[in-house]
């Protein structure tokens, strides 16, 4: 793995057999923030608002998550496919109403989105691949939020 500096900002370049593929990592986060908030409001996925959490209008809930998430898929069919991957932890299990803990019944669908263009004439196989996970942890909004205005 190699770091290189473009702009100031470094950038690991790590060589995946015969391609050689490069991940720009900002180190500046207000800067990083500002391109993505600039980058959702000018590119946005249009005028349509999707629910947002109780007090925090710039975060959308669950539900409103869901619902642009299958719209974008529905509004970009050659570019976007979605699928379920699994349940949530809570979807197979009771929450826990012990006095001390709180955690409510019923869970979700977990959903994959693949996005690439299905008209090319390259195969999968071919086209590089990037996984980005979000969401991972409990009370982190910003990060699926981010990651659905960046898509």
């Amino acid at each position: 793995m190699a770091v290189a500096t473009a702009i100031g900002y470094p950038l690991l370049i790590k060589n995946f057999g015969a391609q050689t593929q490069t991940v720009a990592i900002m180190m500046n986060f207000q800067l990083a923030m500002s391109i993505f908030f600039a980058t959702a409001t000018v590119s946005g996925v249009d005028a349509r608002t999707f629910e947002t959490i109780d007090g925090r209008k710039c975060f959308r809930s669950m539900k409103g998550m869901m619902d642009s998430m299958f719209y974008l898929a529905e509004d970009n069919p050659d570019l976007i496919t979605i699928s379920d991957i699994g349940d949530s932890y809570l979807k197979n299990h009771e929450g826990r109403h012990d006095g001390v803990h709180d955690i409510p019944d019923g869970g979700y669908d977990i959903y994959a989105l693949n996005i690439t263009d299905s008209g090319s004439s390259r195969l999968s196989k071919e086209k590089g691949k990037m996984l980005i996970t979000s969401g991972v942890h409990a009370r982190e909004w910003a990060p699926p939020e981010l990651l659905a205005r960046f898509i």
